[in-house]
């Protein structure tokens, strides 16, 4: 059952690679979690073998809307956004690559690094800086223990002008070396507050019912998932 839903996952990535860039898992990747979230996402995680990084293929109420891959320390190294045809890349080198190592040990990780965004219209270099903070605290959801942690970050252009700014909490899960989302906390230009909040509620293994999904079912309108289900 594992390997047919992972093949299936895999064939299902590989016509999105023109979509999303030529951006895609390389042979030999397989599935090893799915993640149900709340605000209607789900993700699709991959460990490859030979390969340290890990991929993840995030799909919305439209559809796929992010198919990534980190470094073990959760460096986005390649992000491609189908949606609007963007794309995020990790420049080398960094002059403080985020470190998971750093966060166990001391419990503060900060980290400067520029990326190459690439979209319609626009190629440019963006400087990404923040931190991050174990709290001591953990929560467990379905099942699974994992560690909170206060999360902000910036994203200045060439003037060093703040483009995007938040902060908020994030979910570790210290066994597997996996990140999820938690509530973020956008400060917007004219001052106000966004509020995202959607941690995950669901971890499906292979083999158990839900695994591979690419329909997400959590804060979903009824509308939005017939539509998921019908494409």
């Amino acid at each position: 059952m594992k390997a047919i839903v992972a093949a299936s996952l895999a064939a299902m990535l590989f016509p999105l690679a023109s979509q999303a860039q030529d951006i895609a898992p390389p042979a030999g990747c397989e599935a090893v979690l799915t993640v149900q979230s709340r605000e209607c996402s789900v993700t699709n995680i991959f460990t490859c073998e030979g390969d340290s990084s890990i991929w993840e293929a995030t799909y919305g109420a439209d559809g796929i809307d992010m198919l990534a891959q980190y470094s073990p320390d959760y460096i986005w190294l390649d992000i491609a956004y189908p949606w609007d045809g963007s794309r995020e890349t990790f420049l080398e080198p960094a002059e403080d690559a985020p470190s998971m190592d750093e966060l166990a040990k001391s419990g503060v990780d900060t980290f400067r690094y520029t990326i190459h965004r690439v979209a319609p219209d626009e190629d440019r270099l963006l400087t990404v800086i923040g931190a991050d903070r174990l709290t001591g605290r953990t929560e467990v959801i379905d099942g699974v223990t994992l560690a909170v942690v206060e999360a902000e970050i910036q994203i200045l252009d060439d003037t060093g002008t703040v483009e995007y700014a938040s902060k908020g909490t994030q979910f570790l899960d210290t066994e597997r070396g996996f990140f999820f989302a938690g509530v973020d906390r956008v400060q917007e230009p004219d001052g106000a507050e966004t509020v995202y909040d959607n941690p995950p509620v669901d971890f499906i293994l292979p083999g158990e019912p839900g695994f591979g999904a690419t329909v997400p079912t959590r804060d979903c309108t009824a509308q939005e998932i017939r539509f998921e289900e019908s494409r």
